[in-house]
Formats: structure tokens, sequence, C-alpha cells
């Protein structure tokens, strides 16, 4: 299933949870209401137990438990799901998901989840032994969730299921992570041995009866450089002034006086790099073309290519983009997490630009007046 496609039937689950929530008031209500249905849209038989177990019970010594619910892969539980009422956050509950994971052999991925919040868990390089923390966490209720988290979901459908790139994914996700929240870290308190590492050249050898103080007072200096030198550098790579971000967009006429490009162009390097993140196209194809009263996004620098309009200059903000008939769409427009609800129709557009996908039957401007209407020449209606 398509990403776009696939976007639609869980918007549909998030409106069947927004109704159905009200009326959950037990851990069975969670599983059959709102847990239950979100699988189905998956693509699994909720009503085959070759597919989908309830109640699985595991062998724990001693004691016998049951897991809410394990999804089935070539005859084996691969995906353990454990429902809770209220607040997943619950150490307890984390417990209680990692104790079962550890008692099911073939597990490999674990799912915490009310319904409405979802973690989900891999396995760390040891079996059966399940990571700390979440690689996937979103709320299903949320209408802009990002396509990044919805791809991932979407690798968890039966049609696309591919335990080996799920895997790397979900771990090249716990990386990424990891290796931020240390960055952050780092810019926030640089560590001494950060600190070592990048100011190398600058460290002095002491000697004497103060060479304890001298070097603590040399680390604090170095320190304090070290955290002024990230602010620099963040301000460096963010387009933060008009005049600079213009000198780096490939505008082609000038634009009227007293507008203000900078959204534009912090628009379009946001979709530049959504594009990119989804494989559509190289960032370098994009080009931002300046009109009278807007911007066009264009693929490969072609006016008849247009990828999306940015109509920024006015109190009210929107992005225009084109569906699949080259018919346009309307988003309003506060800010660039407004640029991922707009992703999945750029990425059409470019696979149509592209031949790698054929536009809705019969629905193509056919005339040179219509067509005209994706060249620069003739000013588009506003929004």
């Amino acid at each position: 299933m398509e990403l776009r496609a696939f976007r639609n039937h869980i918007k549909s689950h998030a409106e069947h949870v927004n109704t159905e929530k009200g009326h959950v008031s037990s851990e069975a209500d969670v599983r059959r209401s709102l847990v239950l249905p979100l699988f189905a849209n998956l693509g699994y038989n909720v009503h085959s137990a070759s597919e989908v177990k309830a109640e699985f019970a595991i062998d724990k010594g001693n004691a016998r438990d049951a897991v809410d619910l394990v999804i089935m892969r070539d005859g084996n539980p691969c995906i353990v799901v454990e429902c809770k009422m209220g607040d997943i956050n619950v150490s307890a509950h984390k417990r209680q998901l990692t104790n079962y994971f550890q008692n099911i052999p073939d597990a490999k991925f674990g799912v915490l989840t009310n319904g409405i919040k979802y973690q989900f868990y891999c396995d760390k390089d040891q079996a059966n032994v399940m990571e700390d923390e979440p690689f996937l966490e979103f709320d299903i209720t949320d209408t802009n969730l990002p396509d990044d988290k919805i791809e991932i979901l979407r690798r968890f459908h039966k049609a696309n299921f591919n335990l080996g790139e799920i895997v790397d994914i979900a771990r090249d996700q716990m990386r990424t992570a990891r290796i931020r929240g240390r960055i952050s870290a780092e810019i926030a308190n640089p560590s001494e041995d950060f600190i070592r590492f990048i100011a190398r050249d600058f460290i002095r050898t002491f000697r004497g009866a103060s060479a304890t103080e001298q070097a603590q007072r040399q680390m604090d200096q170095l320190r304090s450089s070290t955290k002024k030198a990230f602010e620099m550098v963040l301000e460096d790579i963010q387009p933060k002034k008009s005049a600079h971000s213009a000198a780096h967009a490939p505008a082609r006429t000038p634009v009227a006086e007293g507008a203000t490009i900078e959204v534009e162009v912090e628009c379009y390097h946001a979709i530049r790099t959504a594009l990119a993140i989804n494989e559509a196209c190289e960032p370098s194809r994009l080009s931002l073309r300046q009109r009278s009263n807007h911007a066009v996004v264009c693929l490969d620098d072609n006016q008849r290519k247009p990828v999306a309009r940015l109509y920024l200059r006015e109190e009210k903000k929107i992005i225009e983009v084109y569906d699949d008939a080259r018919q346009p769409c309307q988003h309003d427009y506060n800010g660039i997490k407004d640029v991922f609800p707009c992703v999945c129709t750029m990425v059409e557009s470019v696979e149509i630009y592209d031949g790698k996908r054929q536009p809705r039957p019969g629905q193509i401007p056919q005339s040179d007046s219509q067509e005209a209407e994706f060249a620069d020449d003739p000013l588009p209606s506003n929004p």
C-alpha cells in the first residue's frame, strides 16, 4: 500500500478512535475497540487465530500468564502487544511488556498502547531482550502525524512487512535519537572529553604548584568558548536573515517591493528536505521562482513542473499543491510543520513528472488555456 493511501487508512482509524475512546472502560475494551481495528488496517485478519492471537498464554516456570495480543508471522509470534487503560508512560507497564517479551522466543517487536498512544520497541542484538527506549512513538489521533512516522508504521502492514528492513530502521532510529541526545547534551554543557577532543590544539600543559588550578581555569575558559562556538555554528546553518536566505534561493525575477521572502525560503527548504527524506528527488532538482504575489517551487527549474505555490506574503498564508489530476489543493501555513501534510501530494507530483506514476485518466488539462495555469507567465488566481 502506498504512503498516501495508507495515511488515509490511518486517518479513518483515528476518526474511529475519537468516536470510541469515550466508551472504553477496561483493557479488554481497549483491545477490542481501539487496538484490533488498527491491526485490521495493517492488513491482518483479526478474526483468524493464525494471524492474531488474543490472551496468548506464556509459561513463566511456576506461573502462567497471558499477553493481550500477539501478531503472528509465518506461524510464529512476532509482535507482542500489551494494552492498557490510561497513561502508558508507567514503568510497571513497560516492565510487564519486557517480561512478556523475554518469555516469547520468537518475539521481535513489543508494543505498549492505550489504543491512542503507541510505543514500539524492538529487540536488542541479543535475542528476547527488549530495548529500553521505543524506536517509534505516536498518538494515532494526531492529525499532523509526520510522514516519517507514518512510513515506519506502514512498514508493519502485512503486505509490506520485511523483518530485516524493519529491524534496520528501528535500530537506525534509536542510534540517531541517542546521537542527537548526546549532541544536544554537549551543546548545553560540553563535557571535558569533548572539549579535549575539539579543542586539543588549544590545550596547554601547566607545571608547578598552581598547575591544577591553572588547568581547571583553562578548561572553564574552553568550555565557555565551545558553547559560544556551538551557538555560532547553529546560527550559521539556520537561514535567519532575509538577505542571506535570498542569496541562496535561486530566485529568477525580482520580488515585489516590501514583500518578505524569508518565510518562503524557510518553507522551500522544508519542502526540499521532506522530498529528499521520502526519496522523491534530489534537493538540487528543486528551485524557487519568485512571482509578484507568490513563489513557486519547481522541479528541474521547469515552469511547467510546479511542485508547490507558496502564498505566504499575506496575513493568511497558504501552500498550494497539485493532486494526481493536477487540481490545486490548498493548505493553511503557520510554520514548517504544515509542510508535512502536503508531502504525499508533492511526492505524487514529482512521480508524475518523472513518469513513475500515471495521472488520473481524463483529468489533465488539455487546452492551451488550461495548460497555461501551470506556466510562469499567467498569474493564477489568488487563494
